[in-house]
């Protein structure tokens, strides 16, 4: 298995469109909304994919938020190839590497849809990090 840390758009989208079919979720962004922003943040938003051969079987999109902290995005793989273990060793290894880019936190994104909670990635964070939190959402409405 290889690692692309960074993979075009054009091969990770497929695994985005598997994962939220899978899931019957939408994602935050169309594809060409994250091609904008790839293109106008090319430093603080990267596309990683972990490669069986020539194949994409799991991704990572992660976003610099600022010089500390570097977020998971999106992170999605390919139903079929599931017992590679890709997308572990993807989180591994973009863990190390946020390390050696000197990253201080790594934020794992959100755990829910439309404000419901996710069991199964809660209980992925619950093994996997050291702490989670649910966010609070504030919505400000302007009067006219």
């Amino acid at each position: 298995m290889e690692i692309d840390w960074h993979a075009p758009i054009d091969n990770f989208w497929p695994l985005m469109e598997k994962t939220f079919q899978k899931h019957g979720a939408k994602p935050t962004h169309d594809r060409r909304q994250l091609q904008s922003l790839i293109e106008a943040f090319p430093a603080d938003i990267r596309i990683h994919t972990a490669n069986i051969g020539s194949t994409p079987v799991a991704g990572i999109c992660c976003f610099a938020t600022n010089r500390r902290v570097e977020s998971s995005f999106y992170l999605c793989a390919d139903p079929q190839f599931e017992e590679s273990q890709a997308l572990s060793l993807l989180i591994f290894e973009t863990l190390k590497r946020a390390r050696i880019e000197d990253y201080r936190y790594f934020d794992f994104g959100t755990s829910s849809v439309n404000m419901v909670g996710r069991e199964n990635i809660f209980r992925f964070r619950k093994v996997s990090v050291r702490f989670g939190q649910f966010r609070t959402t504030y919505e400000w409405k302007a009067e006219r």
